[in-house]
This record gives structure tokens, sequence and C-alpha cells, in this order.
């Protein structure tokens, strides 16, 4: 993931106003969260996914239900399957 200008800017910002000290821990804080980063960002990602299949089918019964059901007829192989 890129940063975008903007980021880069404000943390810039942050870092001119720290001490070295500060700088200094920063930069070791980074460098230790840096091998865990695939691990996040995969997790990130999977949350990101769940959230939004589950929007997905929650705005599908929303609409089903607002409609009367669902949009085509259903079909006998359908039929049979819901008994």
């Amino acid at each position: 993931m890129a940063a975008t200008h903007q980021q880069v800017q404000a943390i810039q910002g942050i870092l001119a106003t720290c001490t070295a000290v500060e700088t200094a821990e920063i930069f070791k804080v980074l460098q230790s969260t840096h091998n865990q980063a695939p691990h996040v960002v995969n997790s990130m990602t999977t949350q990101r996914v769940a959230k939004t299949a589950t929007k997905q089918r929650n705005k599908k019964a929303k609409l089903d239900n607002q409609t009367g059901g669902p949009k085509r007829p259903l079909n006998s192989w359908m039929a049979f399957r819901s008994q």
C-alpha cells in the first residue's frame, strides 16, 4: 500500500517536532512491526472481505423483503431443494 502525499507530509511534520531519541524510538517500533506486517495486512484484508460479503448479503435480503421475494420465479429444482 503506497502512502499518499498528504500522509508523507503529516509524518514529516510529526518527525520534525520529535527529538532524536523519540525519532529513534519511532523507527525502532516501525522496524519491529515490519516483520509482522504481512500477517496484519492479511488479517485486515480478510476482515474487510468478510464485512463486504456480510453487507452484500444483508442488502440482498433487504431488497428481497422490499420487493416481496426473489426477482425470478422458483424453478422446480430449487423448490425440491427447499423442502
